[in-house]
């Protein structure tokens, strides 16, 4: 009986520790590609485009790839990489998208969100992390679609990708972002 009671009292402290609301955050080992559907909390050290930012990652700096979100993105001397409108480039999109990513998450701790049916490493050299972030509340992924500043992007399968391509639709129609007059 006493052990009974004593195994009762355990399982309950235990159960009740947990958030079930909150997703499960697991911590990936370095050098490891983290599993479907995982999650873990890293600080953002320096963003690079509109798309694509330096975290620390467990001792090395690692490259993050928003999914699902493609911003305009310059070659070293200014060349346009991307054949996107000259009306993109005449309002400055890749720095209105850069800057907009960086209001977002520069110096703060975010949440990256490993796809459940995507991958979770991009397949060019820079073997970039490809994720979903999440800043407090906030979906980053799916602010810059929804604010104008990506393109429709599907290069990378992922668990969003309608969701995504409807705010970059209604961007578009709303005449925001990339598509200002």
């Amino acid at each position: 009986m006493r052990r009974h009671l004593c195994l009762f009292l355990l399982c309950t402290i235990w159960s009740g520790c947990a958030d079930p609301a909150a997703p499960p955050v697991t911590t990936p080992q370095a050098g490891r590609i983290p599993e479907p559907g995982a999650s873990a909390r890293v600080e953002v050290v320096e963003v690079v485009d509109g798309d694509t930012f330096w975290i620390e990652w467990y001792g090395e700096r690692k490259r993050v790839r928003l999914l699902g979100v493609d911003t305009p993105e310059l070659e070293p001397g200014g060349k346009d990489r991307q054949h996107y409108s000259q009306k993109a480039l005449e309002n400055d999109a890749y720095g209105r998208a850069r800057d907009f990513l960086k209001q977002l998450v520069a110096g703060k701790e975010v949440e990256l969100r490993f796809s459940v049916s995507g991958d979770q490493i991009d397949n060019t050299s820079s073997k970039r992390l490809l994720a979903y972030v999440h800043v407090g509340d906030a979906d980053v992924n799916a602010e810059i679609c929804k604010q104008g500043y990506s393109y429709f992007y599907s290069r990378y399968p992922h668990d969003r990708r309608d969701e995504f391509g409807g705010y970059v639709a209604e961007a578009q129609a709303a005449k925001r972002g990339l598509w200002e007059d």
